[in-house]
């Protein structure tokens, strides 16, 4: 018997329109839609003198490095985490400073790029007088998750909020749905 419901958050309760999101053509290259924002802060800010290829290029080296003990094993690589790494490369005397910039502005454009269905609200709503309702999302920056649940309405509907950036393991690592099982008081087959 279903006692609980839980939800992802991207492309489920919420839609990350990836149309808004496409990788951009630089010099030739194709590069994140974030990475310009990102290199004009990186040059304007912290002095940078990368070109905005080579910046594209170093990005993705550090995320390279970075996935091999995170993401490839399931652990979660936090945006901020990656941005302080990256901050540290070309010197900047401030890197947590600047990580915390970058990181407003990577997932500003993120979360600029959500819409939500009208829908989704009544439905929750519904759904949440009869089960306990609950969300699991691999997603590395949760202040970001929570913003956009708490302006969809969402926030008020969920028992349960069980972030990939708040408890370190991404799905489909089993760890993240014994959270969402717990918080619930539930066994698995009953969610």
């Amino acid at each position: 018997m279903i006692r609980a419901i839980a939800f992802d958050l991207f492309d489920t309760l919420v839609d990350q329109n990836h149309d808004r999101l496409r990788p951009l053509e630089v010099e030739g290259r194709r590069v994140g839609a974030t990475t310009p924002a990102l290199h004009a802060f990186a040059v304007q800010k912290m002095g940078v003198t990368l070109s905005q290829i080579e910046f594209a290029e170093l990005q993705e080296s550090v995320d390279r490095e970075l996935r091999v003990d995170t993401i490839d094993v399931g652990v979660e690589l936090a945006t901020l985490d990656r941005f302080t790494a990256l901050a540290t490369r070309p010197g900047s005397p401030d890197a947590l400073k600047a990580a915390d910039a970058m990181t407003a502005i990577h997932m500003g454009m993120l979360h600029g790029a959500v819409t939500v269905p009208s829908h989704h609200e009544d439905v929750l709503a519904s759904l949440a007088i009869d089960y306990p309702l609950a969300l699991c999302s691999n997603f590395s920056h949760s202040p970001t998750a929570r913003a956009i649940l708490r302006e969809a309405g969402f926030e008020e509907h969920l028992k349960s909020i069980v972030i990939s950036d708040e408890v370190g393991i991404r799905k489909p690592r089993p760890e993240i749905f014994e959270c969402v099982r717990e918080s619930l008081g539930l066994a698995a087959h009953e969610i």
